[in-house]
This record gives structure tokens, C-alpha cells and sequence, in this order.
């Protein structure tokens, strides 16, 4: 299985063992839904140490650590929200912490084509080229779904991944990809969401992704409240100021 990111053509190094999901955001035990050893829907518990695979090369797989580590900063201030709501330890004055967006859009993207590789398919183009920052990554759009779930119902250990094969006037086939990380749930598409593809979708997902009309873009702030007050806050700062 080469590299997934070959297609930057500057591979280095032997084949790298890396995790794909990253090992450092979850206990020992991690409950996952989406792999392909999962039927739809279904939850598995796997050891972390065991979710590993020649994905990277170790040129390519090096060249992500920024963006693991932004991941589980973000992971780790959020997870810290939820047990402090859930135990009630809130503190008068309101935690903040600031995480660079970009990165954390790096290390979603990075995630999918993992798992793409685990399926087997070609990781797609446009996230493998966002996932680096190289050109040709500005088309990977980013939004939050507001559908059903809220952060309080989400569990904090709990990794979930869809992706959906869509058919899209002027873009022909392609997939939208949703991942729950922490208390957000991301959606990655590589074309601009219509209010009329809004629509469809949230339709033919029975309400359970409504998805926002402006991408994650500059700035984004994530309130995590305990249903009565806002106990912690989340700056995002993305740094992207155009596409390429």
C-alpha cells in the first residue's frame, strides 16, 4: 500500500507505522463508529494500539505532527469541559483556550484519508492537499452540523465517521464526510453547500445533519454550557485568507 499523499510527490523515508487516529487523544480503550470492520451504525470498542497501519510515509507522516498536537490540545481542553460539567467542579471564572483552526481542519482531513486507506479507496485529492497545506486544498470546504445532537448528549470519548457518495449538479459525483470530534461534529465536502443541497441533505438524513450556510472559516467560537449557563470557551483561529 504506497503512501497516500504520493501524489504531493515528495515522499521520504520507509514506510511509517502511525496510528490512524491519533493515539494520544484517547484512553486505552476507544469506542469507535464508522470503520469499515463496523456494520452502519454499529459501535465497537478497540484497544487504541491496535488502530495503527502503513498509511505515511515518514516524510508525510512527520510533516503532520503539528497537526496531531493541535488535536489533542483541543480534545483535551473540551474533554476537561465535559468531566468538570458532569461533575460539577465549574470554576466562577470561564476557562478559555485558543486553538488554531487550521490545523485542527489538517488533522480532519488526515483522519479521513486514513480511513479511506483502510477502505481501501484513493484518499481524495483536494483533503489530501488541504491536510498539508499544499495548493489545490482551498477546495475542501468545512462547516458544523446543528442537526439533532447537542454537545451535552455527545460523548467526549466516542470517535464517529460517515461519508456519503452524493451526486451534485456541476460537480458530478463525490462524498461529504461527517466526523465527530469532541463536542463538534465536522463536515468536510469539495464544493460549496447550496441551500438546496442543504436542504436535500438534511432531508434524507432525517433531520440528524442540518448544516450551516457559512462555512468554518477566520474565527469560530464554541461555548460548551451545562444547559443553563456558558462554563468554557473554545477560540478557533483560521489563518487561510484565500483559497488556492
Amino acid at each position: 500500500m504506497p503512501c497516500w499523499a504520493v501524489i504531493l510527490g515528495d515522499c521520504g523515508g520507509r514506510k511509517s507505522q502511525e496510528h490512524w487516529l491519533t493515539k494520544a487523544l484517547y484512553e486505552e480503550i476507544v469506542r469507535v463508529t464508522g470503520p469499515p470492520w463496523t456494520q452502519d451504525g454499529e459501535e465497537v470498542r478497540l484497544p487504541i494500539k491496535a488502530l495503527h497501519g502503513g498509511f505515511l510515509c515518514q516524510h508525510h507522516n512527520n510533516a503532520l505532527s503539528p497537526a496531531d498536537a493541535e488535536a489533542v490540545r483541543c480534545h483535551r481542553f473540551l474533554s476537561r469541559a465535559v468531566a468538570e460539567i458532569k461533575d460539577q467542579t465549574l470554576s466562577p471564572a470561564i476557562p478559555h483556550e485558543r486553538v488554531d483552526g487550521e490545523l485542527i481542519i489538517r488533522w480532519l482531513c488526515k483522519t479521513t484519508c486514513n480511513l479511506e486507506t483502510l477502505y481501501k479507496r484513493a484518499a481524495p485529492e483536494a483533503l489530501v492537499r488541504r491536510a498539508f497545506g499544499a495548493p489545490g486544498g482551498g477546495a475542501v470546504r468545512v462547516y458544523f452540523n446543528s442537526g439533532k445532537a447537542t454537545p451535552e448528549e455527545r460523548d467526549i470519548s466516542h470517535f464517529q465517521w460517515r461519508r456519503w457518495d452524493a451526486q451534485v449538479p456541476g460537480v458530478g459525483a463525490t462524498q461529504v464526510y461527517a466526523v465527530r470530534f469532541s463536542v463538534k461534529e465536522w463536515v468536510l465536502t469539495s464544493f460549496p453547500l447550496t441551500q438546496r443541497i442543504r436542504e436535500d441533505f438534511a432531508t434524507a438524513t432525517e433531520g440528524r445533519y442540518v448544516l450551516g450556510a457559512r462555512e468554518v472559516t477566520q474565527e469560530r467560537l464554541i461555548w460548551v454550557n451545562d444547559g443553563r449557563r456558558e462554563t468554557h470557551l473554545l477560540e478557533m483561529k483560521f489563518h487561510r485568507k484565500r483559497r488556492r
